[in-house]
């Protein structure tokens, strides 16, 4: 119980940790001990899929997952990978000495207040088409990184303003966003392209260390894929202002359903894990746990339905189909945030405003052909598209660690 408390002030307060950053820059750091971590404490994403290459490929670095998470730490521990509970004593020295920070949002995700004099490389979540960061003018994030207040977000969430050593990036022209983003300069944004990724070209890569639930869905989804049942995935974008917006998107999840079943076709849904929703059972509408990494599920899928989420860049390696449905774009561009890119210019697929027209096109799907448009747009934002991703980033950083 007193260790609880001591925790909640530590999260509260955590301005008062600054007394250890300011020591941590004066510990020496061993360049073959690697930290990685997530936001949320999760096992996820570009982090998750680094730090699993690095474990089991380079002998000579020990790579250690940092986590806020005791239950996840032992899970780890179980399959063989060395992990540590942030607060420990344990973690709290291994992150002192530690050079390299490999992390999916923030140093947060490990321990920003061990990180002084360590290199910092950030993953990030993959290629942005909302403006992100210092970019986000009128967003959730303006009144952090654009305002008079910055300063006091600033003191109470230094993480958030400490530019990284190295941002990872998959091409030209998304290193130009994330440069501008992260104010970093452009030759720090590495073009290797995204780690999580990798399992698209290798489906054993899927299967390791994925949570129960994902086991679960992954059978669920490989037993209709074996009777030539189709399959949706709906990845809808995260809104701030916290309007039940799913509702307005599908007004009618029964005449969903009944079409569903008519056509042999499944809509997985994710929703952002910051959105709440109380969903019914219905035989062909699948909600899906929202912290579940996502991409270990696409590849198993027919067609990707979306609006402004960036997952569907990653979609673009898979080479498969997408539907746009942008029903509050004029809305979400006033209220929430800009894009980087034209949306009419950086979609390349079938684009459907309200939900009658959705239901058309899920009447239609074997007649889309965005074939063109797609390679097209592949070519500009991914450098690399063969599945080497870790294995870029991961030798990049060793040959800098063996200088």
């Amino acid at each position: 119980m007193l260790k609880e408390k001591i925790l909640f002030i530590i999260k509260a307060f955590r301005f008062i940790l600054y007394p250890l950053y300011l020591i941590s820059f004066f510990f020496p750091k061993k360049k073959d001990l690697w930290v990685f971590g997530s936001h949320h404490n999760r096992f996820s994403e570009n982090a998750k899929a680094l730090f699993i290459y690095t474990s089991n490929k380079s002998q000579n670095i020990k790579a250690i997952w940092i986590s806020g998470d005791k239950k996840l730490c032992q899970l780890l521990k179980k399959n063989g990978y060395h992990a540590l509970y942030r607060w420990s004593l344990n973690g709290i020295y291994t992150t002192l000495r530690a050079k390299y920070y490999f992390y999916n949002v923030y140093s947060d995700d490990i321990n920003f207040y061990t990180s002084g004099n360590a290199t910092l490389i950030n993953l990030w979540h993959g290629i942005p088409l909302k403006t992100i960061e210092f970019d986000d003018k009128n967003g959730a994030l303006s009144k952090q990184f654009n305002s008079s207040l910055s300063f006091l977000y600033a003191f109470f969430k230094p993480y958030n303003f400490i530019r990284p050593d190295y941002v990872l990036s998959s091409s030209e022209i998304v290193s130009q966003k994330l440069s501008s983003a992260f104010r970093v300069s452009i030759d720090k944004c590495i073009e290797f392209s995204y780690p999580r990724t990798d399992l698209f070209f290798n489906l054993k890569l899927s299967n390791q260390l994925s949570e129960h639930s994902l086991e679960v869905l992954n059978e669920k989804i490989l037993n209709l894929k074996s009777s030539q049942k189709k399959i949706i995935f709906y990845v809808p974008t995260w809104r701030s202002d916290k309007t039940n917006f799913i509702n307005v998107a599908i007004p009618d999840f029964d005449k969903l359903n009944n079409l569903l079943q008519t056509i042999s076709t499944h809509l997985f849904i994710k929703l952002h894990p910051n959105d709440q929703l109380n969903t019914h059972n219905y035989s062909n509408i699948i909600f899906i746990d929202s912290k579940i990494d996502i991409n270990e599920l696409l590849v198993y899928s027919d067609y990707l339905l979306t609006d402004y989420s960036s997952v569907y860049f990653d979609y673009l390696l898979l080479d498969k189909e997408m539907i746009f449905y942008p029903f509050d774009l004029n809305t979400y561009t006033n209220k929430e945030r800009k894009f980087y890119f034209d949306y009419e210019d950086i979609t390349p697929g079938i684009k459907v405003y309200e939900f009658d027209a959705l239901l058309e096109t899920f009447l239609n799907l074997n007649n889309l052909d965005y074939t063109d448009e797609r390679i097209t747009l592949k070519n500009k934002l991914w450098k690399y598209q063969d599945g080497n991703s870790s294995q870029r980033v991961n030798d990049y950083f060793y040959t800098m660690a063996s200088q």
